[in-house]
């Protein structure tokens, strides 16, 4: 990273560099229309013999020599100005460092802290470009080419781009001290959300970056070139658009948050917890352990049912009773039943107390429905209340001598006096014996 520090004033020098004068007087060539070419009214230039060439060379090595004698002194100052600019800075940031962990030691790492620690560098870095641009200005003005407005584009390029990095830099503390939050107050949807708003914001900040730079600086035109990337963008939004349609799923999962990571939820026919909210989809273990990978446009489209939030779980079952079962013996199934399941692992809470009823005569069983609320979201609890539940129903059914129904069909035979239900037998009619031949119709 203390590298990094140093990649402006080596910017600065490889741009003095290419400004050398190479030339005493160039001449531009004027440009010949091809059709004057082609009728052979002026010829194209030839080439420059060898020993034109070499007095070319000639002339422009005197040329360059003859600059930096009668610059000499410009430039010994501007060479010690730079060397001093960067021996003072970073004299200046190792100090502040020196002093910054001190501080860290004696009473720990603070915001303030950070900042300073993200952006000491930086800072010191646009310090020394200014130092060592104000020192260049005598010889850059004595060059014998209009090069000091380019000079002074670059020169405020690199403040811009250095001022855009220490932004990120300050945006990143940020980040870490509030994922930080995120991490202890144990809600993951806070992470994602700081990680989106983060990415955005740098994404932003490097277009408008590029933007600034190109329109005050350069003094380009982008209209044109926002005109051609607003149709490229249309082309690409159409092209990734359940992309982006998963990516606004995720901006309104974290905006409405209708669950937290650990939460029991329910998504049409999936039930499990929620182990991770990602950029793309929601991944939800089930109860066998099955991890299902939802896409979250259709997380926010489908209704969720957070069992979580409740911190119960409802569960309903049927109970089938013989035709033989009597009134009394119904009566008595419903009194064990709420027996069993009344106060079940605990107090029910107003609102919450089990209810059961008689549900209805079906085709072979006589019902009895049963809808009841386990105080627990956890698929092993849930699991070890319904087999305690089931197998006290199944002692206490037992002992009292009442009898459940399954699937029966009965068969009666016709003519069998002990059947509850007489049933005779009819004959079919008969049919009428086909005539053979035709039949003229009666008049």
């Amino acid at each position: 990273m203390r590298k990094m520090h140093l990649l402006p004033f080596l910017l600065f020098i490889v741009l003095f560099l290419g400004t050398f004068p190479v030339a005493g007087n160039v001449e531009k060539t004027s440009r010949i229309p091809p059709a004057r070419i082609t009728s052979q009214t002026d010829r194209l230039p030839l080439p420059p013999t060898p020993q034109e060439l070499e007095k070319q060379l000639k002339q422009d090595w005197d040329h360059t020599e003859n600059w930096f004698f009668r610059e000499r002194s410009a430039l010994l100052r501007m060479g010690i100005g730079i060397a001093g600019s960067v021996l003072c800075t970073w004299l200046l940031r190792m100090l502040i460092c020196w002093r910054l962990h001190r501080h860290e030691k004696r009473h720990g790492t603070g915001f303030p802290v950070r900042l300073l620690q993200a952006v000491n560098g930086t800072f010191w870095s646009i310090v020394g470009c200014i130092a060592a641009f104000l020192f260049m200005l005598p010889v850059l003005n004595a060059l014998p080419f209009d090069i000091y407005p380019f000079d002074l584009r670059i020169f405020f390029t690199i403040l811009t781009l250095l001022t855009v990095h220490a932004v990120y830099r300050l945006i990143g503390v940020v980040d870490t001290i509030v994922q930080e939050s995120a991490r202890r107050s144990g809600n993951q949807l806070d992470g994602l959300l700081i990680k989106v708003a983060r990415k955005t914001t740098k994404i932003t900040l490097a277009v408008l970056t590029v933007l600034f730079i190109g329109q005050s600086i350069f003094d380009i035109n982008i209209t044109t070139l926002l005109a051609g990337a607003g149709v490229i963008g249309l082309a690409v939004a159409f092209a990734a658009r359940d992309t982006l349609s998963n990516f606004f799923g995720t901006i309104v999962i974290l905006a409405d948050r209708p669950f937290r990571v650990g939460d029991r939820v329910k998504i049409n026919t999936i039930d499990g917890v929620v182990v991770d909210v990602g950029m793309r989809s929601t991944r939800i273990r089930t109860e066998d352990e099955s991890v299902f990978s939802i896409p979250n446009s259709i997380m926010v489209t489908s209704p969720i049912e957070n069992i979580s939030s409740n911190g119960k779980l409802r569960y309903a079952f049927d109970l089938t009773m013989t035709y033989d079962t009597t009134g009394v013996q119904m009566e008595q199934a419903i009194a064990l039943l709420h027996e069993l399941v009344d106060h079940f692992h605990g107090p029910d809470a107003p609102g919450d107390e089990p209810r059961i009823y008689f549900s209805e005569f079906a085709d072979w069983s006589m019902n009895v429905r049963v809808v009841m609320w386990l105080k627990t979201i956890e698929f092993k609890v849930e699991e070890a209340w319904k087999t305690e539940l089931h197998l006290a129903i199944l002692k206490r059914f037992r002992e009292s001598g009442i009898q459940w129904a399954f699937p029966t069909s009965t068969v009666l035979v016709a003519g069998n006096p002990g059947d509850p239900v007489n049933v005779n037998a009819v004959a079919a009619p008969k049919a009428a014996p086909a005539i053979a031949g035709n039949t003229a119709p009666s008049r």
